[in-house]
């Protein structure tokens, strides 16, 4: 299985798409099942990580001042399995590590697997259906006389270019000429040094 190969349809070869559908809807499905099985089926991860949290709670009830508590009461026995089971240090401290660890690695793969299975059947179907409908109403066909896109698009863009430069040219007259209009003559500090220069 490639995911991401199979989850995009090829347009190219619609038929052998719609056909593989359903093959590969069964595949992602029973892989999602397996990891499923592994996960939560008999003698499975959380069987296995629940199994190695009870016998370190046993272990820290037996033995409290290995694990750094006075009484063995529910909150401090949690707790120090939660720690110990978290860092580690004691043989069944690690074994619980270990079966967690491992729990949590299987959930995460299960949940991509879900994903990944509501993507094919679902998302890829639609993808399917509606490169479908495409072809019926001729999306793909090509035109009848090739044609030159470069040429067209270079003159297109010549055009679009002389177009922007007359417009713009007559905005700018246009603009010079309403400012020289009601423009009064004033004299800036720039007009004396020019005369200045000149004599």
């Amino acid at each position: 299985m490639d995911y991401e190969k199979d989850r995009t349809p090829n347009p190219d070869s619609l038929d052998v798409e719609w056909l593989e559908q359903s093959n590969l809807v069964d595949e992602y499905s029973t892989e999602a099942e397996n990891v499923r099985n592994s996960l939560k089926g008999r003698g499975g991860a959380e069987e296995k990580a629940a199994v190695a949290r009870a016998e370190l709670l046993a272990d820290i009830r037996k033995n409290p001042a290995t694990y750094g508590i006075e009484k063995t009461t529910a909150d401090p026995v949690n707790d120090a399995c939660a720690i110990y089971g978290y860092r580690g240090g004691t043989p069944l401290a690690d074994a619980y590590k270990k079966a967690h660890e491992e729990e949590l690695d299987l959930l995460h793969q299960y949940e991509i697997c879900k994903i990944a299975v509501k993507v094919i059947s679902e998302t890829r179907k639609a993808q399917l259906e509606n490169l479908i409908k495409l072809l019926g109403m001729n999306y793909f066909s090509g035109p009848v006389t090739p044609r030159d896109l470069v040429g067209e698009w270079k003159s297109r863009l010549e055009s679009r270019k002389e177009e922007r430069s007359t417009d713009t040219r007559c905005m700018i007259k246009e603009a010079l000429n309403k400012d020289r209009k009601e423009a009064k003559p004033e004299t800036t500090e720039a007009e004396p040094r020019r005369k200045r220069r000149e004599t």
